[in-house]
């Protein structure tokens, strides 16, 4: 048993598993359980695997080693093995898009169900619960590592709306969504408000593209479907006061200005 730590990460890579248990590890290895725990502590003080949660393993990489795990090469291993629905969100899914101006040090999560998984913040990952799991904004992205559910320009603008506060604040938000933009495509944008469980959120999007001069084409048939909707006007920042002009196409409460520059 004391070298087959190697013959594990080597069979489980041979078959292109990236995360394991205990039970895993055993049934390679045909050992006991006391003797299997021994052999894994053993590979985790020698910085070839870390602990994701009670029981859970990832291999890593050689340049893992020194630098640390790459959250996006286990997650979707990882959330295939939680059973849960995922998607990378919010400012890591602006980066992706080419919107997020400062580069997220922590892979930010949306998840369906909540998880307690003790060890994320250390390995650079936050998980965000969302009770009402979109059904349309969602897509496939392939990466080096393979790949993994990522929101979509239009749901990471509502999200970090809605998620303000994890998405850098009020005026980094107005410039994610300025970038997102022209990423935008007019039949995605209509269908995911349609489908998005926050009113206020896009409310607060739709005034945010026609102020920076998103095309007409883009929004108007938005704002045509939001017209319908039963609303009292909101303001365009939440912690500030109910006070200024009311713009009557997307009842927003111009509280706040804009931003418009980095």
């Amino acid at each position: 048993m004391k070298n087959n730590g190697f013959y594990l990460l080597r069979e489980l890579q041979r078959t292109g598993r990236s995360i394991f248990t205990v039970a895993d590890a055993q049934c390679l290895l045909k050992g006991s359980r006391p003797a299997v725990m021994a052999m894994i502590n053993r590979l985790r003080q020698n910085g070839l695997i870390v602990t994701l949660t009670n029981g859970l393993y990832a291999i890593l990489q050689p340049t893992e080693q020194t630098h640390g795990l790459q959250p996006l090469r286990v997650l979707d291993s990882l959330m295939r093995y939680l059973g849960t629905g995922y998607y990378v969100g919010l400012l890591s899914a602006a980066n992706h898009w080419g919107a997020a101006h400062h580069k997220p040090q922590i892979l930010q999560v949306i998840t369906a169900q909540r998880h307690f998984l003790k060890r994320l913040k250390k390995l650079k990952m936050e998980f965000y619960l969302k009770k009402n799991f979109p059904k349309v904004g969602v897509l496939s992205a392939k990466t080096p590592f393979g790949y993994h559910q990522i929101s979509t320009p239009e749901l990471t603008a509502l999200d970090v709306i809605t998620y303000e506060t994890r998405s850098g604040g009020f005026n980094n938000v107005c410039l994610v969504v300025r970038d997102l933009i022209t990423s935008m495509q007019e039949k995605s944008l209509l269908v995911c408000c349609k489908n998005y469980d926050t009113l206020s959120s896009i409310q607060r999007l739709g005034y945010m593209m026609e102020a920076y001069r998103a095309p007409k084409k883009l929004y108007a048939p938005l704002k045509q479907w939001i017209r319908n909707q039963m609303r009292l006007p909101i303001p365009l920042y939440a912690k500030e006061k109910r006070k200024g002009h009311i713009h009557q196409d997307w009842k927003i409460i111009e509280n706040v200005p804009l931003e418009f520059e980095e």
